[in-house]
């Protein structure tokens, strides 16, 4: 059980808020166990890239429903690194078989591991950012962009996240008065990089036992092909997917226009 003796209640933290694709139809599908292995391995990522850079409990993860919440200690260096390096690792990982929209804010968070509560405008911020995206990725609210920009970051880190956060024409769901619902609007926005931890899109991905994996582009292909198919018999989901898989791929191609 998590005590709350190394963590102030409130202070300013860093939120994510991870929406998985397809999750209604998994439970429909999927025996009980499988959603729950993969639940618990999304939380596991999270929590042991923490210890591997020699900062645990730097993180509060939690895993509800369709959705997992990345919550930081504090606003410390330390923490956002922790935050920054789970988060990426979480989307790399899971892209071999799950497609996801997440999205981050920044504030004042009151979060009492013990007793499971936790709440704040970040969290508020993240939800709805994440509920407005039309693409698969990371969105990053204001917040976000004015913490780098205020915060002085070591050297080292600094290069980091100006490669980790970028700037890019985000689409999101456009509000309408009429019954079209495919129309999107585009925004230019900071969005987190979680697609390639090594700044290249066409990086090759190797498993720890040496087995190639395919690059970004492949795998981002593969895990399409397979939403597809999940959603076969379901006209109307599988109209938002196409879309969804239109719009991620057409931010790919300006970012690799903007960046390489």
């Amino acid at each position: 059980m998590y005590n709350n003796m190394e963590w102030e209640l409130h202070c300013k933290r860093f939120v994510a808020f991870i929406d998985i694709a397809g999750f209604k139809a998994m439970v429909k599908s999927e025996k009980i166990t499988k959603i729950a292995d993969m639940l618990g391995l999304f939380k596991l990522l999270a929590d042991k890239q923490c210890e591997e850079y020699g900062h645990p409990c730097m993180l509060y993860t939690i895993a509800i429903s369709d959705s997992i919440i990345i919550i930081s200690k504090d606003d410390s260096e330390d923490s956002f690194s922790c935050f920054c390096q789970s988060l990426g690792v979480v989307f790399n990982n899971t892209l071999t078989f799950k497609l996801m929209t997440a999205a981050v804010a920044f504030g004042e968070m009151y979060v009492d591991r013990t007793n499971m509560i936790f709440f704040g405008e970040p969290y508020n911020i993240a939800y709805s950012l994440q509920e407005q995206m039309n693409y698969y990725g990371v969105l990053c609210d204001n917040s976000m962009s004015d913490y780098l920009k205020s915060r002085e970051l070591s050297t080292h880190n600094a290069n980091f996240y100006k490669r980790l956060f970028i700037e890019l024409p985000s689409l999101l769901k456009k509000k309408t008065t009429n019954e079209c619902k495919s129309c999107n609007e585009m925004k230019e926005i900071l969005n987190f990089k979680w697609f390639d931890m090594h700044f290249d899109p066409t990086c090759r991905f190797v498993e720890p036992d040496g087995v190639y994996v395919g690059t970004y582009f492949e795998r981002l292909s593969c895990i399409f092909e397979k939403e597809r198919l999940a959603l076969a018999n379901c006209k109307k989901d599988m109209s938002k997917l196409e879309r969804k898989i239109s719009n991620t791929q057409e931010m790919i191609d300006l970012y690799a226009q903007r960046y390489f």
